[in-house]
Parts: C-alpha cells; sequence; structure tokens
C-alpha cells in the first residue's frame, strides 16, 4: 500500500500521535520530520511544497437524482451530533469499499470515516460543522485530542445500492443473516 506524503499527511500524523503530550503540534512535526532525514518541520514542509500540485477544483456534482441517505456523526465528546449526506460517498464507493464497511460493522472505525470526508468534500453544511468544532477544539478538558466517529444503518445502504448501484450490491459478499429489511 503505498502513502503519498503531503504536507496535509504529515499534519494529520502530528495530530494522531499526541503522545507525549508536552509537545506542541510543531514540536511533534518536528519530530516527524527528523524521522524522515529532514533537518526540521521547515525543511520538510518546504520539500513537500514545492512537489505539491495546485489542487484541482472540487467540483459539485448534483445528488438529486439518488434519494436521500444519511450517516450519523458526532464528535468523541458528543458536543456535535448530526446526520450528514451519505451519497457523495456511496456515489463513487467501490463493491471493496462498502465490503470494508460492512467488516467494520458500518461504523466506528476508518471505512466508515470516508463517509465524513466525502460529506465534507461535498460542502454539506453538517459535515462542515463537524469538521470546523473539531478544528476550534481539538483537544478536550483532559488533553486527549478529540475527533469522530461516523455511522450508518446496513439495511439503509442496502436499499440505497439495491435502487441506485444495484451491481455494487450484487458484487459484495453475502454474509449470514444478509437482508435488506431492518430487524424489528
Amino acid at each position: 500500500m503505498g502513502i503519498t506524503l503531503t504536507r496535509k499527511t504529515v499534519g494529520n500524523i502530528a495530530k494522531a500521535f499526541a503522545e507525549p503530550k508536552k509537545l506542541s503540534y510543531l514540536q511533534r512535526i518536528d519530530m516527524i520530520a527528523v524521522a524522515l532525514g529532514f533537518e526540521n518541520q521547515a525543511a520538510l514542509m518546504a520539500t513537500l511544497k514545492e512537489d505539491e500540485k495546485p489542487a484541482e477544483p472540487n467540483v459539485l456534482i448534483d445528488y438529486s437524482g439518488y434519494s436521500e441517505i444519511t450517516a450519523r456523526a458526532h464528535s468523541d465528546d458528543y458536543l456535535i451530533d448530526t446526520e450528514v449526506d451519505a451519497r457523495p460517498y456511496l456515489v463513487k464507493a467501490t463493491a471493496e469499499a462498502i465490503e470494508d464497511l460492512m467488516i467494520c460493522g458500518w461504523g466506528g472505525d476508518y471505512p466508515a470515516d470516508r463517509i465524513y470526508e466525502e460529506a465534507l468534500d461535498a460542502r454539506c453544511q453538517q459535515a462542515i460543522s463537524l469538521g470546523i468544532y473539531l478544528d476550534l477544539r481539538p483537544h478536550g478538558p483532559t488533553g486527549d485530542a478529540i475527533g469522530y466517529e461516523v455511522s450508518i444503518k446496513e439495511y439503509e445502504v442496502k436499499a440505497w445500492l439495491k435502487k441506485h448501484r444495484p451491481e455494487v450490491l450484487a458484487a459484495l459478499p453475502a454474509f449470514e443473516g444478509d437482508d435488506i429489511e431492518p430487524d424489528m
């Protein structure tokens, strides 16, 4: 699995490694830079900036032809608890991506995070609100990083795929007890 190293990736790595808590965000980036063989974070970021292409414009897609489906997204401290548009994710998701989502139990892990990320890219107001909150309050009262979790209902995903992307639904492996109807 290849990883493209960008300034954003380095920033995300620094956020992910909140230990030791006594180090600032920039000090953690310095540690990453040195581990990668750079003198400091400034040298690393300058090198990465040179390698980056200008961002392509974010073309908004009209999702009005697809029935609505939402996923629950909340900050780890539950101060933001909202529903985000799942269509941007589901329109693009491969069968493998949906299978990963299925394997993680439809939420609470990285495959589900993609739903929020796609909603954010599509400028979903609820996703933007959660993102702003996370930017403004990166740490809780105990100093722990505040992240987010996303979950979506299995039967809603399968019903949506049946209607809009039956080829993806057909490509998913069957698990015992699979059906499109919710448990009553």
